[in-house]
This record gives C-alpha cells, sequence and structure tokens, in this order.
C-alpha cells in the first residue's frame, strides 16, 4: 500500500500541504515534528527544516488528526509510544502521559 494514501488523510492540512510541495516525497523516510521547533523531513537521511514552527496548538492538532480525531481508541498504544497509521507504518509518540488508577 503506497504510504501517500495512508499517511495524507492522517495529516492536517498545514503539514500535508508542506509535504505535497516538496520534489521528492518518494525517497520521504520520517517527518518529524517537536515543540517550538520547526517541521522537519527525512530524504534518504537528510533533514530538510521547514519554516513551519510546530507551537502546542500545532502538535495538538497534528496527533489528533494521526489518530483519526480518535485518540482515545489509542490510550494502550500511546502508552507505548507509538500511533498506528495503517499499511504497516506508525507515528512515534514522545512526552508525558499521566496515568491514575490505570487510565
Amino acid at each position: 500500500m503506497p504510504w501517500r494514501s495512508v499517511l495524507y488523510p492522517r495529516l492536517t492540512e498545514e503539514v500535508a500541504s508542506i509535504l505535497r510541495a516538496q520534489a521528492h516525497t518518494e525517497t520521504l523516510e520520517e517527518i518529524r515534528a517537536y515543540s517550538g521547533c520547526p517541521l522537519e523531513l527525512v530524504f534518504d537521511r537528510k533533514r530538510v527544516s521547514t519554516e513551519l514552527i510546530m507551537d502546542e496548538a500545532r502538535m495538538e492538532r497534528l496527533l489528533a488528526a494521526l489518530s483519526g480525531y480518535a485518540l482515545y481508541r489509542f490510550e494502550r498504544e500511546l502508552a507505548q509510544g507509538y500511533l498506528p497509521i495503517g499499511g504497516g507504518h506508525r507515528a512515534g509518540v514522545c512526552g508525558r502521559m499521566i496515568m491514575e488508577d490505570g487510565v
């Protein structure tokens, strides 16, 4: 399954449009988003910084989109540090998660 058909529907339009503007998306290996930093794309092990600064609101929108707007469905996977995207792809997630009484 081509990654584009799996990934584009799971991105915010803002991030998807940046990716679409790249010349050689067939060599895309990673999309890196860190809060407070520019969005990075990795092609053939080479990092490309974009102009888009990923603030907290953008990060929240991207996480919601990656989860298909159903973040609650992926609590177990999030606790393990990833979100399944489909087609064998996944989004790595790191940060802090607070659990109370196993929830």
